[in-house]
């Protein structure tokens, strides 16, 4: 653990030499991200065909997403008020805690039969605490005129998590069960929460939540592209991948599901590094442009795919494009947070509030046609509105991005 941060903070320090602070919060965090990235990938993809397999309807695995959301609107201050008492990284601590917990339902859910509300509760809680704080931490300890390179290397080490862990899954879960792999996700989250509190918090703490400077004026076409982004997330890592279970894999279902993913993050690792410094060379906007367009039509392709080697080609195509996406669209919204200095925790706090509600209205739309229309229709028509979401990212005015 101490090593691969050695290494990291040299890294840094080579490249961005004038700085005096930041590289031991950047490679905790870049750390930290990995090894939760890598623990929550070996089992994320897999979650819908699991659920299946445990003799749930599809109508059922859709609510349990739909509740999963609402509960983040109301959970997203509360958030914001603990970050705004013991910091970001302490919040991200406390996130681990119940991702665990979270991991230990899923993964006894065959014995006890927890209610799916009380899941998707204990999920809310560990992923609000976490991306909040994470949004927080980064736009606060990020340098500003190399941000791209920066957000590039968080990329790369994410995707390292994210493409080993799906393959790893995959095999677990074939060979071993499902449940063993949720048990190994446990362990590796354990490991993850080490390097998270070896320096200070970085964010002025102990003062109440502030919202007057956030009019609907500034704040709309902020929260407007970044939801319909997380929109086309949610199609991308929910309603996909539980079509791929329906509808695509055959036999080694896991193994399957965890090779197209491991795949497609492959694809993305190779394009971290150079898109990242395109972002830095302003370069970001055509590339997210671009990018945006790239990730529509993967969309509306997957209708007519008919073979789980064409949808592992395609999301291989997507993910490579959602990196161009993704590296300048984050790079531009952590420039444009350092406006409201402090003040940054209320300006995420009220992106998530809003694509958590936009998201939730997805899901519930969802369960309503899925009462009325066929299965297979029904995720056909989430690729069509994902294929429109991506769109929205055109509409982006950053500065940073200029």
């Amino acid at each position: 653990m101490g090593s691969i941060k050695k290494r990291i903070t040299q890294l840094l320090r080579k490249h961005h030499y004038w700085r005096e602070i930041g590289f031991d919060e950047l490679s905790e965090l870049y750390i930290g991200a990995m090894f939760r990235s890598l623990s929550l990938s070996i089992i994320g993809v897999f979650i819908p065909l699991y659920l299946l397999r445990l003799g749930y309807p599809v109508l059922d695995i859709v609510v349990l997403f739909a509740w999963y959301y609402v509960f983040l609107v109301p959970l997203a201050p509360v958030t914001a008020k603990l970050i705004l008492l013991i910091g970001p990284k302490h919040t991200i601590l406390v996130s681990h805690v119940f991702q665990i917990a979270t991991l230990g339902l899923f993964m006894t859910l065959s014995l006890f039969h927890w209610p799916l509300l009380v899941l998707a509760a204990v999920w809310a809680i560990a992923n609000s605490l976490y991306y909040i704080a994470y949004h927080v931490d980064f736009s606060k300890i990020k340098h500003t005129e190399h941000g791209g390179k920066e957000l590039g290397l968080a990329s790369i080490l994410e995707n390292i998590g994210y493409a080993a862990g799906p393959v790893v899954g995959g095999i677990l879960a074939t060979f071993f069960g499902a449940q063993f792999a949720f048990l190994v996700a446990t362990v590796i989250l354990f490991i993850g929460i080490v390097p998270l509190m070896s320096t200070a918090e970085q964010v002025t703490l102990h003062r109440p939540l502030n919202f007057r400077l956030f009019t609907l004026r500034r704040m709309f076409r902020d929260s407007f592209v970044f939801s319909w982004l997380c929109v086309e997330n949610l199609v991308s890592t929910f309603f996909w991948p539980l079509y791929i279970s329906l509808f695509l894999v055959t036999g080694l279902a896991y193994a399957e599901l965890g090779a197209i993913s491991t795949a497609g993050f492959l694809a993305s690792l190779i394009m971290a590094r150079l898109i990242g410094q395109l972002t830095d060379r302003h370069k970001g906007r055509q590339l997210l442009q671009g990018s945006v367009l790239g990730m529509s039509a993967t969309f509306l392709v997957r209708p007519f795919l008919q073979s789980i080697g064409i949808a592992g080609f395609v999301n291989l195509i997507y993910q490579s494009a959602t990196m161009g996406m993704n590296l300048p669209f984050y790079k531009g919204l952590y420039d444009h947070a350092d406006e409201y200095g402090e003040h940054r925790v209320e300006y995420f706090t009220i992106l998530e509030v809003v694509n958590a509600f936009l998201r939730a209205l997805v899901c519930w739309a969802a369960v309503l046609l899925l009462g009325h229309y066929n299965t297979q229709l029904v995720l056909m028509l989430t690729f069509v509105l994902a294929a429109i979401a991506c769109c929205a990212g055109i509409a982006e005015r950053f500065e940073a991005l200029d």
